[in-house]
């Protein structure tokens, strides 16, 4: 989710959306053109008002606001896990203290994948009957499924995964604003800045849901002649 800052489209004689997207189809030979009816996803644009209470618990939620071992901070329970009693976010960066990452770049829920575990057992327990021994430990390994993953890395050179795979965990909000090591060839970093359920910045938790929604059908294309350049297709008969 990414926020619009100019909201006023008539002034600024807004009239389209420009954006770029990296191509999900592009291992598809052109010359297959029998494709899984299930194959490709939905674009959604959300123009308006979001809220911005990822956790719906109408608490506002910081990852620099919670404590370190150099740093002490209040904090309080929530059904999802813990958020800083402090709403109000002095600065939008991390503590100093390299040492410190640990101990807040941990997601929106607050909790590291051990605390994770703890909070959730009851979930774990009823889960490990239900799904394959290769899955519970999946989900023992992160409950909250939210641990982030560079789109490079050794690790998925020698898996051979492809863009779609690489870009999996990427958004994922635990551990995405790691340290940089000396002698790192690249950042590994999705964002410099801690995660917070303020979009806009205007250190408010605004929950208010009033937008237009528009949905784009993003699939492989069923025409000869755009299978060559791979062109994304709108269903008109569904979104005129």
């Amino acid at each position: 989710m990414r926020s619009i800052d100019q909201p006023d489209f008539e002034t600024a004689n807004i009239e389209f959306i420009e954006f770029w997207m990296q191509d999900p189809f592009i291992d598809y030979p052109a010359k297959n053109l029998v494709y899984p009816g299930t194959a490709g996803g939905k674009l959604y644009f959300n123009l308006g008002n979001i809220s911005e209470d990822v956790l719906k618990d109408g608490k506002r939620f910081y990852e620099n606001g919670l404590p370190t071992p150099n740093a002490p901070a209040p904090v309080e329970n929530s059904n999802w896990g813990k958020v800083p009693i402090n709403t109000v976010q002095v600065t939008n960066a991390f503590s100093n203290d390299p040492n410190d990452r640990k101990y807040q770049d941990i997601g929106f829920d607050g909790l590291d994948d051990t605390a994770e575990v703890n909070k959730r057992l009851a979930y774990l327990t009823q889960l490990q009957g239900m799904v394959s021994a290769t899955a519970y430990q999946q989900a023992l390994a992160d409950p909250s499924n939210d641990n982030y993953h560079h789109y490079r890395g050794d690790d998925l050179d020698q898996q051979g995964l492809g863009i779609l795979n690489r870009y999996k965990q990427f958004n994922n909000p635990e551990g995405n604003s790691p340290v940089a090591t000396t002698g790192s060839t690249y950042s590994s970093a999705a964002t410099l800045y801690p995660d917070a359920e303020d979009l806009n910045r205007d250190n408010t938790l605004n929950q208010t849901e009033e937008y237009f929604q528009y949905i784009v059908d993003i699939k492989p294309p069923n025409q000869p002649e755009m299978a060559i350049g791979r062109n994304f297709i709108v269903d008109k008969n569904r979104y005129p």
